[in-house]
């Protein structure tokens, strides 16, 4: 089963959920101390993920690994993104921030 990945608000919460082979939900982080949520997966890709304040979910790729990654764009705004990973997810880590050379 392909994983998901979109975000909510649960009771004024807003949360990273990822569903599939994988099903956790992560809570965003105080978007006034950080400029950036992450996705990590095990195939290397990584994904930023932010609330607008227009209220819309924003995600785009900024790695993408041994697989591939769709976005798809609400007319409301919002984000959803399948990343495919070739092998499977074995994991995914929510972090606040990267590096890369």
């Amino acid at each position: 089963m392909p994983i998901t990945v979109h975000g909510m608000t649960d009771d004024n919460i807003p949360i990273i959920k990822v569903g599939g082979d994988i099903t956790e939900e992560f809570e965003l982080s105080d978007t006034s101390a950080y400029d950036d949520d992450l996705l990590a997966f095990s195939d290397g890709t990584v994904l930023h993920i932010a609330l607008a304040d227009s209220g819309a979910w924003q995600i785009s790729p900024l790695v993408t690994g041994a697989g591939t990654v769709e976005i798809h764009s609400a007319p409301d705004g919002h984000d959803d993104a399948t990343p495919h990973l070739p092998a499977g997810p074995a994991w995914v880590v929510h972090g606040i921030g990267w590096a890369k050379s």
